[in-house]
């Protein structure tokens, strides 16, 4: 049936181009309307490479545009000694201006077919298999079978990964066991914030406020997953919780490269960046491992395990008896991993750009200020959260500037036809959220901080109805496994900064985004918090 109305969309194409009126527009718009119109499913765009080339108006993989690049290193190349690897986005957006929402390229051995627009980037995940392929994580999984250890939820494919997946999303997806966590979430931003007014100088800046938001960030991943503080918003912080976070970072940035290349061939030479990523690999297991075995041996002591009612992460996984004691050990650095660097970073870029916005600012303070009448030593609870629409919006405004990860990717199990071109099965397809943050056709004036476009109800409202222009957390059964908490993390947070502070930006100039592994600010963020 998918097959046939494929077809039936072809043969209505070419009738279309004999009709006088239409015979100037372009076949790619009269399929992406027909699609659009049609809501095609998943199978409706799949077809295989015979049939769908029978057809003058699908064009073949080898048609796709895209720069030539180096000898042997394609755009890696380009990336490398053009503006670099931590400004690849800029090269991004160059070749998409250059050569349209689909764009082709080789990074080394490495070909990829890049997508810049959101329908496009339906069709992609729209065409997802039951159990969604992504390109590997190939430094973390050479280092996993070096030292003999095993994947976790982030680096296992196909049904290993259904599996660990499972069991960890039955305690980090639903929304109601989510909000189980705010009390201990609300716990440690109030920490936070008691460390702001101690540590800021008297002008209000907070010293290296980034790594102080990977304290926070650390220290409340670690709540929920083992139901136990580690002192990392304490004066001193304890050496090992400081090297973990120094480790995560260098872990992130020796990998980089190695993302691109092959790191076996950096492993089998024992090249600094291998060298790094192993030390790095190396402290975070040991963390991870003594965390778990020390909260085993706990519970141990408290009575049997599988019957713990305990509101931790590892105790679930623990109790659940479906994984080994090595998938725990990987899962849990795994969720550590994601729990640091990602709201961390997100919590920096929500600060740096209300504290350059004092109008968005003021506009969340009155919000939340609305809701909540009991003075600025409450905390919010999910209920109240509900009633916040702009601090959402701020949020969703914050990455869809500065997402965590600027491009995600899927390897289909199946040709498909996207914007016109065939593309076979086990190609690594892009999907540039970056790229598309920053594309003023799908957000108008999109170098603006403005978070009142995701607002609904407003007139003023610019943000389309496109639900693939911004999608930070991915989409489908792959999305990012946390992204529930993160968010609750993320506008608890901004709650309580917002009450009890107002945020002055001190830098000289505009800060601009860096990757290193994920996006990161490219400079030091120097914010005032000024007491209200």
């Amino acid at each position: 049936m998918a097959l046939r109305k494929t077809c039936v969309l072809y043969s209505f194409d070419n009738y279309l181009l004999s009709c006088k009126r239409l015979r100037r527009l372009n076949l790619q718009q009269v399929n992406t309307a027909l699609i659009s119109s049609l809501s095609l499913t998943a199978d409706d765009a799949s077809c295989s490479k015979d049939v769908c080339l029978r057809n003058s108006s699908v064009k073949t993989y080898e048609e796709i545009p895209g720069p030539e690049g180096w000898p042997l290193l394609g755009t890696l190349g380009t990336y490398l000694f053009g503006k670099g690897l931590s400004r690849l986005y800029e090269h991004q957006i160059e070749f998409t201006k250059r050569y349209g929402p689909i764009w082709k390229e080789r990074l080394g051995s490495l070909e990829i077919v890049n997508l810049a627009k959101p329908e496009l980037v339906e069709v992609l995940y729209r065409n997802d298999s039951k159990y969604p392929t992504r390109l590997d994580l190939k430094p973390w999984k050479v280092y996993r079978a070096h030292k003999n250890e095993s994947l976790g939820v982030l680096t296992h494919e196909g049904e290993e990964w259904h599996r660990a997946r499972r069991v960890v999303s039955k305690r980090v997806m639903p929304p109601k066991e989510v909000q189980t966590f705010t009390p201990a979430i609300n716990e440690i931003v109030t920490d936070l914030v008691a460390r702001i007014r101690t540590i800021r100088a008297e002008d209000g800046v907070v010293p290296q406020m980034t790594n102080e938001m990977y304290k926070w960030s650390m220290e409340s991943i670690f709540r929920l997953l083992f139901e136990t503080r580690i002192g990392c918003l304490q004066d001193p912080m304890p050496a090992e919780s400081q090297g973990f976070i120094n480790a995560v970072d260098k872990m992130f940035q020796s990998g980089q490269i190695m993302f691109l290349t092959s790191p076996e061939f950096f492993r089998k030479y024992k090249l600094k960046p291998w060298r790094d990523h192993e030390k790095a690999w190396d402290f975070i297991f040991n963390f991870a491992r003594k965390a778990v075995d020390k909260r085993l041996q706990e519970l141990a002591e408290d009575g049997d395990v599988t019957k713990t009612k305990s509101n931790g992460i590892i105790e679930h996984l623990l109790a659940s008896e479906k994984l080994s004691r090595k998938e725990i050990y990987s899962n849990a650095c795994e969720l550590l991993l994601a729990g640091v660097d990602t709201t961390s970073n997100s919590l920096a870029w929500a600060l740096y750009e209300l504290s350059r916005h004092p109008e968005a600012e003021e506009r969340l303070f009155d919000e939340v200020d609305s809701v909540m009448r009991e003075g600025p030593s409450s905390t919010a609870s999910h209920k109240e959260l509900a009633k916040m629409p702009f601090l959402k919006a701020i949020m969703k405004e914050t990455l869809r500037l500065y997402p965590v990860v600027p491009a995600n990717n899927r390897i289909l199990e199946k040709d498909v036809v996207i914007g016109g071109y065939h593309i076979p099965k086990k190609t690594v397809i892009g999907s540039l959220q970056f790229v598309m943050g920053r594309d003023p056709t799908i957000f108008p004036e999109p170098n603006k901080f403005l978070p009142e476009r995701w607002l609904k109800t407003e007139e003023q409202s610019s943000a389309k109805s496109v639900a693939f222009a911004s999608i930070p957390f991915g989409f489908g059964p792959r999305m990012c496994i946390g992204r529930r908490i993160a968010e609750m993390e993320l506008h608890l947070a901004l709650v309580q900064i917002s009450r009890n502070f107002k945020l002055r930006f001190e830098g000289k100039d505009e800060i601009k985004p860096a990757i290193r592994g994920l996006m990161v600010p490219g400079a030091p963020v120097k914010v005032a918090f000024v007491d209200r």
